[in-house]
């Protein structure tokens, strides 16, 4: 899926990959993180590794 995210007046382009079961791996902890990254204006990317969790 992708979509373009408007913020603050600025496009960001978000690409989300799901899983092999079709998870997408966003839970609402991780996003409140990447909103607080993203205020301070810290650019994020998340990637999960077969079973080693969310880096």
């Amino acid at each position: 899926m992708d979509s373009t995210i408007m913020t603050v007046g600025h496009p960001h382009q978000r690409l989300i990959i799901p899983n092999k079961r079709g998870e997408k791996l966003d839970t609402n902890l991780m996003l409140n993180h990447v909103a607080a990254l993203e205020k301070t204006q810290i650019s994020s990317f998340r990637f999960d590794f077969s079973g080693n969790g969310y880096v």
